[in-house]
């Protein structure tokens, strides 16, 4: 049986609406729903009473939630046991999980900073283009702490520490008709090529639902994974680009500037990591590394504040 389904069917059978399970998990709700229908062909018989607007949880259903929680409980705690092993019992070393789009942006100068701190952790970093498979990795063991933007997880044992948040601009080049304003609307994007940065599907898809809740439906011409990419195709005037505050600064210079777009979409950029009776020497560092970094147990700033 196929542990990702059993997730995909432990997230429905707690509530969840099909459409934003499928979302989360980023697959089709049909998709879903034969992954589901999988499940329940290996057992040999239906988990829920399936009618025209939902799906309700039948009585081998509710059975089957309390052994398949402990049978994702399970496979966690042994990925997370084997990871340990793999790594020889290397109490010095730091697993890290990043979305690709904020490898080089959000998080650079964070892991700069505690490696120069710390010349003696054997730290390594993994890279996803979504954050399910971050998540994934987290709960496999393959990584320590992963960093997200809009983590709205709720899972059993998670922590989460909110960093600061972040914000959505334009960066357009500094030739281009808007750019000798302060700030923008996002009526002033209706007509404009648009280029975004599409590693974090999440981002790209919330932008997205921002202007068109707002009557403006993106022109996006052109979707990159990598931020170099991204400031070539500004600097050749290939259109405008939207992604986080802290993103732009990296491309910001004399060629291209950085406009406030209203009204604010804003996002909470945060580290996860599961608790555990006992943390490892190097895994206590960074969490203290962390909680010195940004004000207490992780208060959000606002991006721009240096606190990167």
């Amino acid at each position: 049986m196929e542990i990702q389904y059993v997730r995909e069917f432990i997230s429905v059978a707690e509530g969840g609406v099909l459409s934003a399970v499928a979302d989360q998990f980023f697959i089709a709700p049909s998709l879903l729903s034969a992954h589901i229908r999988r499940v329940e062909e290996e057992l040999g018989y239906t988990l829920f009473d399936r009618t025209s607007r939902a799906l309700v949880l039948n009585k081998r259903g509710q059975l089957f939630l309390h052994y398949a929680k402990k049978l994702v409980s399970v496979y966690d705690e042994y990925k997370s046991e084997a990871a340990k092993a793999e790594r020889g019992g290397n109490d010095s070393q730091l697993l890290i999980g990043l979305i690709g789009s904020v490898a080089r942006t959000t998080t650079e100068a964070l892991i700069t900073d505690f490696f120069s701190a710390s010349p003696d952790v054997k730290l390594t970093i993994s890279t996803r283009d979504y954050p399910h498979a971050l998540l994934n990795l987290l709960g496999d063991g393959r990584c320590d702490f992963i960093f997200l933007y809009d983590a709205e997880v709720e899972a059993e044992g998670l922590t989460r520490v909110p960093l600061f948040t972040d914000r959505v601009v334009a960066i357009v080049p500094r030739r281009h008709a808007l750019a000798g304003k302060e700030s923008i609307t996002v009526r002033d994007l209706r007509d404009e090529d648009i280029l975004m940065q599409n590693s974090d599907n999440g981002i790209f898809q919330k932008i997205s639902n921002y202007f068109e809740g707002h009557g403006v439906r993106l022109n996006v011409s052109f979707a990159v994974n990598s931020p170099t990419l991204m400031e070539d195709m500004l600097r050749l005037g290939a259109g405008i680009g939207l992604m986080t505050q802290t993103g732009a600064e990296k491309l910001a210079s004399d060629d291209l500037t950085i406009l406030r777009v209203e009204p604010e979409l804003s996002m909470e950029f945060s580290m996860l990591y599961l608790e555990k009776p006992e943390y490892s020497a190097v895994e206590k560092r960074f969490l203290r590394f962390i909680r010195r970094r940004f004000t207490g147990n992780g208060g959000s700033r606002q991006a721009g504040s240096g606190q990167r």
